[in-house]
């Protein structure tokens, strides 16, 4: 964790860093800033090889936070690889979502979605999908993706939606191999796009998806739930998102 006050020594770091960069924006009059400084600081130290914090004080630092536009706190903004996430600006309350942002931007693994409090996240993916398939009763999908595939992308988008509105039935679980070579290796990944299913543990081999569209998914969705679980069965069938 840094604090930095010159858009100089920002865009330094912006530059040169790989990992997830937290530009997290307050001042010493907001009261909710403070502990979300110190949550962001143990978020940092479990995973530092992965996520930087970068503490801006807009009393000291105006010009950083003109050219973001700050006008409420505390304020948090994400990039990666240079990239400026601007679709994931949190402000106020919001900033609950900082794991699941995460997530998306494709590292939030190492995170449990459901816990906003930041103070337990998994020790690894491993660890979370291996605790995740022996408690969860959704359908959970691994999401074999790496940052160069284009595919890759829009098919995470599209998944995030799914789950989005269909949170009672599924579960996305996004698996980068360019950083994941364990699990990779495991699973026998040797082409992108890969989706894989699980319920309970079991893995619906049988089921298995190479570079498929997404209703190809939601219909292996549908039909793990129809014939293999009868609770999910109560829930509307799962349609693809609109565009």
């Amino acid at each position: 964790m840094i604090e930095i006050d010159n858009i100089t020594d920002l865009e330094k770091v912006l530059k040169n860093d790989p990992r997830i960069i937290i530009l997290n924006f307050f001042a010493d009059y907001c009261v909710s800033c403070y502990p979300l400084k110190e949550k962001l600081g143990d978020l940092e130290s479990q995973y530092s090889n992965y996520i930087l914090v970068i503490n801006i004080n807009v009393l000291l630092s105006d010009p950083i936070s003109d050219k973001y536009y700050i006008k409420q706190l505390p304020t948090v903004l994400f990039y990666k690889n240079r990239k400026y996430f601007q679709n994931y600006r949190l402000v106020g309350s919001e900033v609950n979502n900082i794991p699941k942002v995460i997530r998306a931007i494709g590292l939030s693994n190492f995170i449990n979605p459901n816990d906003q409090s930041y103070d337990k996240p998994y020790k690894s993916i491993q660890d979370m999908l291996e605790n995740t398939l022996k408690k969860s009763n959704k359908i959970i999908i691994l999401n074999f993706f790496a940052n160069y595939c284009t595919s890759c992308n829009i098919l995470t988008k599209q998944l995030e939606s799914i789950e989005y509105e269909y949170s009672k039935l599924v579960l996305i679980i996004n698996i980068n191999v360019q950083l994941e070579h364990k699990l990779t290796e495991k699973y026998k990944i040797d082409q992108l796009p890969t989706v894989i299913f699980f319920q309970y543990e079991r893995n619906f081999q049988k089921y298995r998806l190479v570079g498929p569209t997404i209703g190809t998914i939601l219909n292996v969705v549908n039909i793990i739930r129809t014939k293999y679980n009868p609770v999910l069965n109560d829930l509307r069938t799962i349609k693809p998102p609109r565009n």
